[in-house]
């Protein structure tokens, strides 16, 4: 994960402010009601491909800081894999229509 992602994960995980803490009831999210969208980029890791290629390290945290923060309503793009395509643009262009139908659902 980069660095400065992780850097704008922890100003934004800020007690009281994003999550709440009750002794007995432990931790809850205060961004409840929010959508989030998460982009991903990847040069050769996809779902299709084999193992030999990595992991997605990614989309579980993620989704599992967004789920801690009380934001259940999580949607994807995919940008990959831009190295083991031929044509790059297809790929691109797949994102940029499934980016266009999640903003026209709102």
């Amino acid at each position: 994960m980069p660095y400065k992602l992780k850097h704008l994960i922890d100003l934004v995980t800020q007690p009281g402010w994003s999550f709440g803490f009750d002794p007995v009831a432990g931790y809850s999210g205060l961004m409840k009601n929010k959508k989030a969208v998460i982009i991903h980029a990847s040069g050769v890791w996809h779902n299709d491909v084999g193992e030999n290629f990595g992991s997605d390290f990614s989309t579980p945290v993620l989704r599992d800081w967004l789920n801690f923060l009380g934001i259940v309503d999580q949607s994807d793009i995919r940008v990959q894999p831009t190295v083991l395509t031929p044509d790059v643009e297809v790929v691109k262009a797949a994102a940029m229509k499934h980016a266009s139908e999640l903003a026209s659902a709102i």
